[in-house]
């Protein structure tokens, strides 16, 4: 229903899931709702690094332990109050926590992040172009869209609800 709603074709199969279940099951989490019937309504899946098995404390060699429960792909049969928070925020919020996880990255997007305890973070994307006539204008839109991305980032970080006296420092770049 995720797809329909916003008219896209699936791009993940159920192929690519069963790939994924076989070659690395040991890093993915899986929060799933069912209704009062026990069927399956909604699902969220995320990926994760573990920590060190080695050490108790899960630092990894460089004392650092890096691990990070990245994003959600979330679906649903049908619109639920709250459900898409509950599996994709909460539960991997929780799923972290447990796991001795250093950091929860939920994806990019989204001011409703920043209430549920998500400072703002850059991230990049990277694109093969094919045309090279299209480089200059789509430099010239990067560019321009660097400085936007700053400013809403800045913007974002001073919407934040925490104690000023616990955030970390903003450095205001834009890498």
């Amino acid at each position: 229903m995720t797809y329909a709603v916003r008219g896209q074709q699936p791009y993940l199969t159920i192929d690519f899931f069963m790939a994924l279940a076989a070659s690395m099951p040991e890093h993915i989490m899986l929060a799933q709702a069912r209704d009062a019937s026990g069927e399956i309504i909604a699902s969220s899946l995320f990926l994760y690094d573990r920590p060190d098995s080695d050490n108790v404390d899960g630092d990894k060699a460089d004392g650092v332990n890096n691990a990070t429960l990245y994003g959600r792909y979330w679906g649903a049969l049908g619109e639920y109050d709250s459900l898409h928070f509950e599996l994709c925020y909460y539960q991997g919020i929780e799923f972290a926590i447990e796991q001795g996880l250093m950091s929860f990255d939920p994806g990019t997007q989204g001011e409703h992040k920043l209430v549920r305890g998500f400072i703002p973070t850059t991230t990049h994307s990277i694109h093969r172009i094919y045309d090279p006539r299209f480089v200059p204008a789509i430099g010239d839109f990067c560019a321009r869209d660097r400085l936007h991305m700053a400013q809403y980032r800045q913007q974002a970080f001073e919407a934040l609800p925490f104690n000023a006296d616990n955030m970390p420092e903003f450095d205001g770049s834009a890498s």
